[in-house]
This record gives structure tokens, sequence and C-alpha cells, in this order.
């Protein structure tokens, strides 16, 4: 019996063992999701953390099939400080004017982030493109962290869609409209009616690297 595992941590590991079993290789993240109904890969990243924690699973960085189903250790494993977890990276958006649509990166590819910066819920990474949020020190080529949910409160930045392209601002609510309002005092807000929004979730931190 696989104990400490949830239901769905269980049907993940059995997925990804019939499938290596079945093709010779191990499923990608976009397969286990649709094997299993899931819409969001982000979801099934996190089960995969889950697995690969508690020793269940191997993840080999940087190869496309990179899952590993092995019999849990007698010590916990070490493969990363205990004060850090991953969550995916969804690839980028526009910090300006929305110009395109959030491009999804390969299924594998995950950040470490502190674990004390996640809460509840799902969370992804973005990397930023632009300058209009520098006054608030978002920066062109800094990774954003992003809880998913689809409201917020005035005030708060937020990765939203509108028809379909994706920017990231600050949110106000007026009534029928929403104002998405840049950090940057050279640039204006952008005024669209709240039909048209789509909140795909609010920054909770900002990660950089310097060199």
């Amino acid at each position: 019996m696989k104990r400490g595992l949830s239901g769905r941590q269980r049907e993940v590991l059995e997925v990804v063992q019939h499938w290596t079993h079945e093709h010779g290789q191990a499923p990608t993240v976009r397969e286990l999701a649709q094997r299993l109904g899931v819409s969001s890969t982000a979801t099934i990243h996190q089960h995969l953390t889950a697995l690969e924690s508690k020793g269940y699973l191997a993840r080999r960085r940087y190869r496309h099939r990179a899952l590993e189903a092995q019999l849990p250790p007698r010590r916990p494993p070490a493969s990363r400080p205990s004060d850090l977890a991953q969550v995916p990276l969804l690839g980028s958006i526009v910090a300006g004017r929305p110009l395109e649509a959030i491009e999804v990166l390969d299924d594998d590819g995950l950040v470490d982030v502190p674990a004390s910066y996640l809460s509840s819920g799902e969370h992804f990474a973005l990397r930023v493109h632009g300058e209009s949020m520098i006054d608030d020190g978002i920066r062109d080529g800094d990774l954003l962290l992003v809880r998913r949910q689809d409201r917020a409160e005035n005030g708060q930045t937020v990765v939203a869609l509108i028809d379909g392209e994706a920017t990231v601002k600050r949110l106000y609510l007026h009534g029928a409209e929403a104002e998405l309002r840049p950090a940057n005092a050279t640039m204006q807000p952008l005024i669209v009616p709240t039909g048209r929004l789509v909140i795909q979730g609010i920054v909770i931190s900002l990660l950089r690297r310097y060199r």
C-alpha cells in the first residue's frame, strides 16, 4: 500500500507506472493531464512535486520525459532544501500594452521558490517583458510568482486577459468598467468593460537573479 499519499496522488503515480510499462517511457505532464482528465498542468505539477518529496517519483531536469517511478526511500529525499518548493514556469507576459497571450513553455519547466511564499491553492511563475510596472520595482526579465484565482481586490497587481491577450497591471474596478493601471508615469491606464476582462491570478512575489 502506498502510505502517505492522497487518492489523487496514488492515481497520478499509477498512471505514470502503467504508461511507462505500456510505452517504454514516462508520460509528459501534458499527457498525464489528458489521461487524468485535468485541464491545468499546474495541478499535475503540484501532485508530481508531492510524489517526488515523498520519494515515489524522481524527475531528471532538462529532459522532456523526466519522470521515473521508484520505491520510496527509507529516509526523506534530499533533492532540494526543505525550504524550497517548485512551481511551473508557464512562460512570458507583457507588462506594457496587452500584445500577446501567455506563452506556455515546456510542460516540465519548473522554478524553485521559497516554500514560505506559497499559500493554499495553485501557483505559477511568469517572466515579464516591458517596463510598464517599473515604478513598482517590476523590471524587464523579472520572474513573477502568481497565485491562480479569478478575483482580485482594488489595488492588487493582477495577471489578466483582455480579449485573450495577457498583461500585468494594478486592478481598479469602477462599476461596469475595469481600470488596469501601469506603474509607470509615462503610460496611460487601460479602461475596458469588465466583460472583456478575465483575471488569471494575483502577483504575490517577485523573483530576480543578480549576476
